[in-house]
């Protein structure tokens, strides 16, 4: 009888363990792909910045061209949805989920640190440069 409660003891703290780890992983990914998305938006802030021709690049060439010293740096969110724009003169860079229907984190280029953490609430925002909920860069 003890044997068993022993075994079901360890069997249960292994499970919580195991189950909180996968939590925790989860976050810690999201928060090294914010740290680098803040990086990337750096980058693209450059860009829009700085160039003349930054209105009129899509999405993928303000990518393209912020990341031409070092592509690999897209590496990082080969499995997420990327779009980068411009508002208001600053860079807005979005990672969203992988199919490119839900928001996970957004970025301005004229601000630290990350501006939105989309992936902690509840709602299910859309994937869209266009929305920046975050202060107005001024």
């Amino acid at each position: 009888m003890i044997n068993a409660l022993k075994l079901f003891l360890v069997i249960s703290i292994q499970i919580a363990v195991a189950g909180c780890a996968s939590v925790s992983a989860s976050e810690e990914e999201m928060y090294e792909k914010a740290s680098a998305l803040t990086k990337l938006t750096g980058m693209v802030e450059v860009i829009v910045v700085y160039s003349d021709e930054s209105s009129r690049l899509s999405d993928a060439e303000l990518l393209e061209e912020a990341t031409a010293h070092d592509p690999t740096v897209l590496d990082q969110f080969e499995n997420y949805d990327l779009r980068a724009s411009q508002a208001d003169g600053h860079a807005v860079v979005t990672m969203c989920d992988a199919n490119g229907s839900e928001a996970l984190l957004q970025d301005l280029g004229c601000t630290a640190g990350l501006d939105t953490h989309y992936w902690i609430t509840e709602l299910q925002e859309p994937c869209a440069t266009e929305q920046v909920n975050a202060p107005t860069c001024r």
